[in-house]
């Protein structure tokens, strides 16, 4: 069962309202005010629930290699949670359409009913889950500062233009650890998966990323895997 959900403009005059929703499969075109709760809850809870990493590391503790994202930190690496799920893998390269923002997390929902929009203009389907990535955070910057991007996998017959990106995310050693639970707790996993992958001989080599597995349940749940891409430490 296909239980992404995905948000887009219905039409240009009708886009501060109207939204299509593709759920289960189905395709709903509908009025925001009889959207089900749960799928509103759920846009207004992923725009400002969005900060991985963030709280995670103090800026003392931190040190940035050049180009390859935010190094875990290493000290207090024992306190890192032993039993957390984290699966560290070879994930596949992602060829995607992207949009790259900058500032508040807050424009995450209109980024993605901009590319659903741009796909659909071309009559085109995401291969796979919305995606997320994120360049710097709150940590090294002010929130106008914010880099990130948010993206759908497509095929090779996609084509792009400014805003629009066509990138190919690289294959690679990644560490994963899927959340499954409400939007507003989406923050909670973050700390705890850095400070694994540093107590277990790994540092970050990529920005941090998020997959949208799963639309939001009627209990609220939603399923997102994290994903950090990661190389090993050399350690003496």
């Amino acid at each position: 069962m296909n239980s992404a959900v995905w948000l887009r403009p219905a039409t240009a005059l009708d886009d501060a309202f109207s939204f299509f929703v593709l759920y289960d499969g189905r395709v709903m075109n509908t009025k925001r005010e009889n959207l089900p709760p749960r799928f509103m809850r759920f846009a207004m809870l992923l725009a400002v629930s969005l900060t991985p990493v963030v709280a995670a590391e103090s800026p003392e503790s931190r040190t940035p290699a050049p180009g390859k994202g935010a190094v875990a930190p290493t000290s207090g690496a024992s306190e890192a949670p032993s039993g957390l799920p984290v699966v560290v893998k070879n994930v596949e390269a992602i060829h995607a359409l992207v949009i790259s923002k900058k500032g508040s997390y807050q424009q995450h929902i209109e980024a993605f009913m901009r590319l659903h929009g741009h796909l659909e203009s071309l009559s085109k389907s995401p291969l796979g889950p919305p995606f997320s990535r994120y360049f710097n955070n709150t940590i090294e910057v002010e929130e106008p500062d914010l880099l990130w991007e948010v993206g759908f996998p497509v095929d090779s017959s996609v084509t792009a233009a400014a805003p629009f990106e066509i990138k190919d995310i690289p294959a690679g050693l990644t560490a994963t650890l899927v959340y499954e639970g409400p939007p507003d707790d989406l923050q909670a996993p973050w700390p705890g998966f850095i400070q694994w992958t540093a107590a277990n001989g790994y540092r970050t080599s990529g920005p941090p990323m998020m997959l949208f597995l799963g639309a939001p349940g009627s209990d609220g749940t939603m399923i997102v895997e994290l994903r950090i891409p990661v190389e090993t430490i050399d350690r003496p």
